[in-house]
């Protein structure tokens, strides 16, 4: 893709890997520096902990194998705490002080956001494996962005295809109060309407609310006969338990855009029944995942 003044995302991608300094030392010398600015603390800290997990698994394999190009992987690692305006200067700082050109681990589509407008400031590529909000590859998309991950309007939209075939009629739907739960509702409300059927409303908590009483009584209230839930983390956790605790299940279908593993396992029989979703699984077929697996 070819941006501004025909600068091409390749031409950043490889500037962003070479500098004067590299240019001074064989590759072997100089290793490749990727800031991580993620949230290790607060709501989110699962999914940010995942990604740190994830980023030195893959930087220990690679380093084994003698590096990238012939050049040792480093990770600077730094907490935002769910932040945009930490994430901004967190990001920042292991730019220019750890002279890291390469970005990734932004646990929130809202530190996204507030970020992209300074990648070209700071000749940076931020690499996103996690946000969902459709805005970073639509109306807010800079070409120092690239995203390996389907965004939340894409599992949004596969939902929404299976619920054309169901017998559902009303729907109602809650997320987390940010840029991800709103964007993926706004797709979701969209796409019931499109197929006919009726949106009886939606309702969005704020990060690391704790209890979900008043929610669960206006989705039983609403009149729906299943329910959209965009959440992850803590947030994902109490809601499903609490749900359960009050029987939920039993009137209204859950449906979720992302099924995943970690909060399965947190939150045990409460998971049971969900519909949705799932942008990675342990059990995909291939010599890769098996050996990523195993591993």
């Amino acid at each position: 893709m070819t941006g501004p003044a025909g600068f091409s995302r390749r031409t950043l991608m490889a500037s962003a890997l070479s500098s004067p300094v590299v240019l001074r030392h064989a590759l072997g010398d100089e290793p490749i520096k990727i800031g991580m600015p993620c949230a290790l603390t607060g709501p989110a800290g699962e999914v940010g902990a995942q990604m740190r997990r994830g980023a030195e698994f893959w930087a220990k394999t690679v380093n084994a194998k003698g590096g990238l190009l012939g050049r040792p992987i480093e990770l600077r690692v730094q907490d935002t705490g769910g932040d945009p305006a930490s994430c901004v200067r967190k990001a920042q700082e292991v730019v220019e002080r750890d002279g890291c050109r390469l970005l990734y681990g932004m646990t929130l589509s809202s530190e996204a956001l507030a970020v992209v407008p300074k990648l070209a400031e700071w000749n940076a590529v931020f690499m996103s494996s996690d946000n969902g909000d459709g805005r970073l590859t639509g109306e807010s998309f800079v070409p120092n962005f690239f995203r390996a991950n389907t965004s939340g309007p894409m599992g949004t939209r596969s939902v929404a295809l299976y619920l054309r075939q169901a017998a559902f009629k009303n729907f109602f739907a809650i997320g987390m109060d940010y840029a991800w739960g709103r964007n993926s509702i706004g797709v979701f409300k969209d796409e019931v309407k499109k197929a006919g059927k009726n949106f009886a409303g939606d309702v969005y908590s704020p990060i690391g609310t704790k209890d979900y009483s008043t929610y669960i009584t206006k989705i039983r209230q609403s009149g729906a006969d299943a329910c959209f839930i965009v959440m992850q983390g803590d947030d994902n956790n109490a809601f499903l338990s609490q749900a359960k605790q009050y029987r939920l299940g039993d009137k209204v279908q859950l449906l979720t855009e992302i099924v995943d593993l970690n909060s399965i396992h947190a939150v045990g029989e409460a998971a049971v029944g969900l519909i949705g979703s799932s942008r990675y699984s342990f059990t995909f077929p291939g010599e890769a995942n098996a050996k990523f697996v195993e591993a």
